[in-house]
């Protein structure tokens, strides 16, 4: 029997649910990159 051992979760593990609470209103409001340079993406970035 053959079995797959997937190693890189890098992209698919779950974040922490304060993360997720934390980053939704970015993802919620604009498809743009926050590390981008154009203005979509630096309106997107987050003001800290």
């Amino acid at each position: 029997m053959n079995r797959t051992i997937y190693l890189d979760n890098a992209a698919t593990t779950q974040p922490f649910p304060e993360v997720l609470e934390a980053i939704l209103p970015y993802y919620a409001s604009s498809d743009g990159t926050p590390t981008s340079v154009y203005e979509m993406g630096l309106e997107r970035r987050p003001r800290l």
